[in-house]
């Protein structure tokens, strides 16, 4: 994929940077410090968004956190235990402190959850969906972050209750 912006000139003269998938948009992104987490966090940068990275590992969170300021984009981290609820709602507090608002998560250490807001889920239902962190599949992290770019951005706006599958064809 090509991720470089088209720089072309508008009318004026003045340079024309192509939108991303996410341009414009604030990210959370839970289990960042590593593998599928941090290759999301990466594209979604990539992609336009200013992204909070999320996970119990401060020294991954700032070499990614790091990576993407180097690259050009906009990210922040904060330490957080995904099996804790008061954690999950203190990282989603600091992206709103930080950016002034949310738009989309990618809850990467969690699993499945019924639809609706993850911090109003009771803590019997959060304990019991987080209990639960493999994928059973062997997909490239890039390639699960491409599926969530694609799906968290405006051009799947209309995509509603879709199991999208990103595994490799092993549960076909």
């Amino acid at each position: 994929m090509n991720t470089t912006p088209d720089t072309s000139t508008g009318t004026d003269d003045t340079p024309v940077t192509a939108a991303g998938l996410l341009s414009g948009k604030v990210a959370f992104v839970t289990g960042a410090g590593r593998g599928i987490g941090a290759a999301a966090a990466r594209l979604f940068a990539r992609e336009g968004a200013r992204v909070l990275l999320a996970a119990r590992t401060e020294a991954q969170l700032e070499a990614v956190t790091e990576e993407i300021r180097a690259a050009g984009g906009t990210a922040d981290h904060v330490l957080c235990d995904v099996a804790d609820a008061d954690s999950v709602r203190a990282a989603v507090d600091r992206t709103v402190e930080l950016y002034g608002r949310l738009d989309v998560a990618f809850n990467n250490g969690a699993t499945i959850q019924p639809p609706g807001p993850m911090d109003q889920l009771s803590d019997a239902e959060f304990d019991r969906i987080t209990a639960q962190n493999p994928l059973g599949g062997a997909a490239d992290p890039e390639e699960i972050a491409q599926a969530a770019a694609w799906l968290l951005s405006d051009r799947a706006s209309y995509v509603t209750g879709v199991i999208l599958r990103v595994d490799s064809g092993t549960r076909a």
